[in-house]
């Protein structure tokens, strides 16, 4: 089962971007510290990024950016450990890590709630 990462992030922070000409780099790392290419990114309004493939991208505002703001970060398999911002780099580091998977247990019962035998289920193509 896949997981789709959609985490809305408020960054807190006290700085703005004086004009849409300044950048900062967004880097998308795992627990190892490893780049993650793929993940998409979303700040404020503007247009949605897709790190590389060192998990890099470079955010141009399309308008003033002013503190504080939002992130949608969106990767299948992939969930939110934690964000730093480096106000002198310029710099939003976000690590991710793989999603712990779930089991789940389904039980097939009749209108009389008794169990039912010899069914099978179909999922991504595989019978279970």
């Amino acid at each position: 089962m896949k997981y789709l990462l959609s985490v809305y992030l408020l960054v807190l922070l006290n700085v703005s971007f004086a004009n849409t000409s300044d950048s900062l780099k967004v880097i998308v790392l795992d627990e190892n510290g490893s780049g993650i290419p793929g993940v998409k990114v979303n700040i404020e309004s503007n247009p949605t990024y897709t790190s590389n493939n060192s998990g890099v991208f470079y955010f141009v505002p399309n308008q003033k950016l002013v503190f504080p703001f939002s992130l949608n970060i969106n990767k299948a398999g992939y969930e939110l450990k934690e964000f730093m911002y480096y106000e002198d780099d310029g710099e939003i580091e976000i690590r991710i890590a793989q999603a712990k998977s779930q089991e789940i247990t389904l039980k097939f019962l009749s209108d009389k709630a008794k169990p039912l035998t010899g069914l099978s289920i179909n999922y991504k193509g595989k019978s279970y």
